[in-house]
This record gives C-alpha cells, sequence and structure tokens, in this order.
C-alpha cells in the first residue's frame, strides 16, 4: 500500500521472447527505482512458472512484482501507476481514464486499435530499433500533462474514445 512510482506491463499470450524485447530487459535493470508490476493475461495464467523463470534466467526477477500485479484489481493499481507498457492490450484504455500514458510495443496493430489514445498523447508506438531508452523516459514524465488540458473530465474522454472504437 502506498507504493508509487509503478510501472505496469500488461501482458498479452506471446512467447517470452516476444513480451520482453532486450530493450526492454535492459530499461527494467536501469530503472530499479520504480517498482515494475507485469500483470499476466488471464489466459496465460498457467504459464506462470515459466514466466517467472524466463525473468529470472534474464537477472530481472528480482525487480518485478507479478503477484500483487496479476490480483489486485486493475483501477488499484492504477491510482498508483506512473507508465503503463504493453504490446496492444485494452488494459491501455484503462490507463488513459487514469491519465497514465501507454507505450505500445506492437507498431503494427496498436495504432489501428488506438488511434484516439495516440493522437491525444495517451499512447506512444515504439518502432523496433529506434531509441526506447528515450520514448521511455521521456513518457515516464507525462502523466496528467494531457488528460486534463480541457474541461472534459477523464469520464467524458473515456466514453469519446470508446464511442470512436
Amino acid at each position: 500500500e502506498g507504493e508509487k512510482n509503478i510501472i505496469l506491463y500488461s501482458l498479452q499470450p506471446f512467447d517470452n521472447e516476444t513480451l520482453f524485447p532486450n530493450e526492454l530487459l535492459n530499461i527494467i535493470k536501469e530503472h530499479t527505482q520504480l517498482l515494475w508490476y507485469i500483470r499476466i493475461h488471464p489466459t496465460d495464467w498457467n504459464r506462470k512458472d515459466e514466466i517467472l523463470d524466463f525473468l529470472k534466467e534474464k537477472q530481472v526477477l528480482k525487480y518485478i512484482n507479478i503477484e500483487k500485479a496479476s490480483s489486485e484489481p486493475l483501477p488499484a493499481i492504477l491510482g498508483n501507476t506512473k507508465l503503463h507498457i504493453t504490446h496492444s492490450s485494452g488494459c491501455a484504455i484503462e490507463a488513459a481514464n487514469f491519465g497514465i500514458p501507454t507505450i505500445f510495443l506492437d507498431h503494427i496493430n496498436a495504432p489501428a486499435y488506438f488511434p484516439d489514445l495516440i493522437e491525444d498523447n495517451l499512447g506512444f508506438v515504439y518502432k523496433k530499433n529506434t531509441d526506447f531508452i528515450s520514448l521511455f523516459n521521456n513518457t515516464l514524465f507525462l502523466k496528467n500533462e494531457f488528460i486534463n488540458n480541457d474541461e472534459t473530465s477523464p469520464y467524458e474522454k473515456l466514453n469519446s474514445i470508446l464511442a470512436k472504437a
């Protein structure tokens, strides 16, 4: 409780190499002062031990919380989250409701699924072989910068995003 500085990564049912590119693993190792919450996709819960073993092998498991991230209600986690990362999970819409920017690792599908988040500076697409460190650092400090720049409540903004989907 009272944990701030959470970086939430919402997993999807992909293989470990796809889920954890080296750029992301390096950021986790460099930013150990942040709380890394990795939320396992509900359909992948049976792979939990395999994912834990992979993260241990990559020497980042000690920086990660999977239990709380996967068992606590998403809104409770988002209340203390600074940045959301995913390939193209719908959790990005819920993060946007909290004014939390999302970095999308899926540069093909995310722009099609979340054009409004990207347009509203609440979604940023990582393209492989570009500077992930700069994207991460710049996005980390964006929380609340854009969602409250007008009189629209977060709920009205979310409803607008959902209506366009």
